[in-house]
């Protein structure tokens, strides 16, 4: 195994080595390129600027991209996927030897019975220790400059990047033959035969869709697509209800849910899941305005709510890999069965190519959710903004034209799910008029709460449109008639 050079850097206190480990970078990249499930282990723990050289950084990188895109790990795919051959090579060694024998020999220096946390543990704690002592020189640099007034600015800056560093204090799926999967479906044919249901995979909770997709199934990227104010959150947090409520039930596909909430925070969807189980006013539970009867429903139903098998995250400013590692550990730990993220645009790709535009961002997303769908074996229900051109038709009924702005969605979704309120553009008219019309007043409640559900793709069986009922007060989705579908056409 190569050894750690002796590398030291000048600093206040003079000359002290610099924290690092050649010999833990080496072993556990090597391990990975030999077992790349290995990956699993790591990945929440590292990132690519924890390591010291540039070379064992950029190949960790490399491995990651390859394993969100569905590629094999080797020295020979990881090659291919450095494609600034020279920057690297220069960077493997003082010997400029050629890439790919840098990567051999990262696999030759690997033990694969190692402990990959401590070995992921001991790389970034050196990375940690090298960011205190860059804080420190930038503090003992910063204090012969300072005048009293700037002082407090000094110290928090320290404080800040301090903070920085104390912050930045799984699963894969076994190949089958084709025998076994093929055995599979046809009991699963029979099963669903013989209980009389369609049913095969995660319910939603409404008969209408239901039928339309037997159920979410097990590896699909699903997306649910509409314009601001239409009631995506509201549906999908529906959605977990129901899927949860099921589970604790014993009800066929109830599971466990994990809901990604990167725009509202816990205690936000607490009250929406409390309002709508509750059938009280969201807004009147926020406000501290529900009459008697209503708080009497809320403490009712409390229990039942904090029964519900929910895993909810709602750290802000998550990138696509902080999803793929809390998705992993939401399904090894908590044996999650169906994950939703709100929303797609909030999340960053975290990817360092030059050029790339936010559309691109979004493939890339998009293609890495399809990706851990696959590996986790779990339905995966995405929520989309759609493009602004919606608002300058006259039928303001999405299609798969609107999500084309949005990189690689709609090829790479398996079902694509429109949520379309008329009531909301037909509301928006009337008020621009100031005073309603009875006229208005009378198609403003005809429509109140009408929403239609377009399966506007669907790799796996049929599309069309499911009617249902939305009650603003609680946020609530209700089925327009049981069980009932409209305009079902075969795709």
């Amino acid at each position: 195994m190569s050894k750690s050079t002796a590398i030291v850097a000048e600093t206040p206190a003079g000359k002290i080595p610099v924290p690092h480990s050649l010999e833990a970078e080496q072993c556990l990249l090597g391990a990975v390129m030999i077992n790349q499930r290995l990956f699993d282990e790591v990945e929440s723990i590292l990132r690519p600027e924890h390591f010291y050289y540039q070379f064992n950084g950029a190949v960790y990188r490399t491995i990651g991209q390859l394993i969100a895109e569905g590629i094999q790990v080797s020295p020979l795919t990881v090659r291919d996927h450095l494609h600034d051959r020279a920057k690297f090579e220069a960077a493997a060694s003082d010997k400029h030897v050629d890439l790919l024998n840098n990567l051999v020999t990262l696999v030759e220096n690997a033990i694969q019975s190692a402990d990959m946390t401590a070995l992921a543990e001991t790389i970034r704690n050196a990375y940690r220790n090298r960011c205190l002592m860059d804080i420190g020189s930038e503090l003992f640099a910063g204090i012969g400059k300072l005048v009293r007034q700037e002082t407090d600015q000094h110290i928090a800056k320290i404080e800040s990047l301090l903070f920085e560093v104390g912050q930045g204090a799984v699963f894969g799926i076994e190949s089958s033959s084709w025998r076994d999967v093929v055995k599979q479906s046809v009991i699963d044919a029979y099963e669903a035969d013989k209980k009389g249901k369609p049913l095969r995979g995660v319910p939603s909770g409404w008969d209408g869709l239901d039928k339309l997709t037997s159920g979410f199934q097990p590896s699909d990227l699903i997306i649910l697509a509409g314009r601001p104010g239409m009631g995506k959150t509201a549906f999908a947090m529906n959605l977990a209800v129901n899927v949860s409520e099921a589970r604790l039930e014993g009800r066929e596909g109830g599971c466990k849910v994990g809901v990604f909430s990167l725009e509202m925070s816990k205690e936000q969807l607490a009250d929406r899941v409390i309002a709508g189980m509750a059938e009280v006013d969201s807004h009147g539970m926020r406000s501290g305005q529900l009459h008697t009867t209503a708080l009497d429903r809320v403490a009712e139903i409390s229990s039942r709510v904090s029964d519900l098998d929910l895993v909810v995250d709602d750290a802000s400013g998550l990138d696509i890999v902080d999803i793929r590692s809390r998705a992993r550990r939401m399904v090894r730990r908590d044996n999650v069965g169906l994950i939703i993220i709100d929303y797609i645009q909030l999340l960053s790709a975290n990817v360092e190519k030059p050029g790339e535009n936010r559309v691109q961002e979004i493939s890339h997303i998009t293609r890495s959710l399809k990706a851990l769908g696959r590996e986790l074996n779990v339905p995966i229900i995405a929520l989309s903004q759609l493009s602004r051109e919606v608002e300058k038709r006259e039928n303001k009924r999405p299609i798969l034209a609107d999500l084309r702005e949005s990189g690689s969605i709609e090829q790479d979704a398996d079902l694509v799910m429109f949520l379309f309120r008329e009531e909301v553009y037909e509301r928006q008219k009337c008020e621009k008029g100031g005073k309603l019309s009875p006229e208005q007043q009378e198609v403003l409640m005809r429509l109140k709460g009408v929403t239609e559900l377009e399966l506007a793709k669907h790799r796996h069986g049929r599309i069309g449109r499911v009617h249902l009922i939305f009650d603003e007060r609680s946020t609530k989705f209700h089925s327009a008639v049981s069980g009932d579908t409209a305009a079902i056409r075969v795709a």
